[in-house]
């Protein structure tokens, strides 16, 4: 009870950011082609406020309403320390040590950890594709006849199916672990941006929505899981920064690779074929490297707490 004010005050303001950022998916790069004379050749343009979306944004505070955390996260490691945490026992990384600073656990996450980094770039990936559903995807669908009604329902379909499945999958991954669900994620993800080309009509199109919503939803709430799960709570928080950085940063990848693919070949049927294409080689990458910590914590359920000295001795993920 303690943590829920907190947490409805942060879903009211998720609720808030996500209609404005649903509108101007919908809206915003249809009306630009339509209503501000942007030429319909000029994708770079389209997509340069993606690129500014990812390099500045920031996860927001609300200073006033959001307890501070910092102490549960010291609580935590006293338990492991300590001999007293009672539980799953949890698989940490090894590599760092026990108060790394930032800049080695950017390094680390990003580039050492073939874990960490498999689920960085992934979230890359993810943004990659994010961004085509965000810019290029209704660009599409106005090109082919619909309506900026239309679009909005198209679009809309894919948010609500994202959003409702997460309800289930974020359980899921619970009862089965993280890396399946993620790697099944991008993929069928992959597959609903393929099929957008080759259907027609609005039905059609519904249906790639919803299949590249229910993509989404298996694998965007279980990366961050992963990477949480297997961060050693003195620097999870900075693990997770890294993470959401590759996150903010593949919006301006996206952008930039999409918007020059677009560009130069005057179509945006190129961009479609090379995200699908990125998302089934990016959940190649995670499927051999990501390391699974649910099935073995929930396998581990009745071990004893570690000794003193378990950060030294810890359950490790090589």
């Amino acid at each position: 009870m303690a943590s829920l004010h907190p947490f409805i005050w942060r879903a009211v303001q998720v609720c808030f950011v996500g209609l404005v950022i649903g509108m101007g998916r919908a809206v915003l790069p249809v009306v630009a082609a339509r209503d501000s004379g942007v030429p319909k050749s000029s994708l770079r343009y389209l997509l340069s406020f993606v690129i500014s979306f990812g390099r500045v944004k920031a996860p927001g505070t609300a200073l006033v309403f959001v307890r501070e955390t910092l102490p549960w996260a010291h609580a935590e490691r006293q338990r492991y320390t300590s001999g007293t945490h009672a539980g799953l026992r949890p698989r940490f990384t090894g590599g760092l040590p026990e108060h790394p600073t930032s800049r080695e656990v950017f390094a680390y996450a990003s580039f050492a950890n073939p874990a960490y980094s498999a689920m960085c770039q992934a979230r890359v990936a993810n943004m990659v594709a994010d961004t085509l559903l965000w810019v290029l995807f209704p660009l599409y669908l106005h090109q082919h006849g619909l309506g900026l009604v239309q679009v909005g329902w198209v679009t809309g379909v894919y948010g609500l199916s994202w959003g409702a499945s997460q309800l289930w999958t974020g359980p899921l991954s619970d009862r089965i672990g993280r890396r399946g669900p993620i790697v099944a994620g991008m993929w069928l993800l992959g597959a609903g941006v393929a099929a957008v080309v080759p259907v027609d009509g609005t039905g059609d199109w519904m249906s790639t929505a919803v299949v590249m919503g229910v993509g989404m939803a298996l694998l965007y709430p279980n990366l961050i899981a992963a990477v949480a799960g297997i961060s050693y709570p003195t620097w999870r928080s900075s693990a997770l920064g890294t993470y959401r950085y590759w996150r903010g940063t593949g919006c301006a990848i996206g952008a930039l690779v999409l918007g020059l693919i677009a560009q130069a070949r005057g179509d945006v049927i190129p961009a479609f074929r090379t995200t699908a294409a990125w998302l089934v080689a990016s959940g190649a990458w995670v499927l051999p490297r990501a390391q699974e910590t649910q099935i073995e914590a929930r396998a581990c359920r009745q071990i004893p707490a570690e000794s003193p000295g378990f950060y030294a001795n810890v359950h490790r993920v090589k």
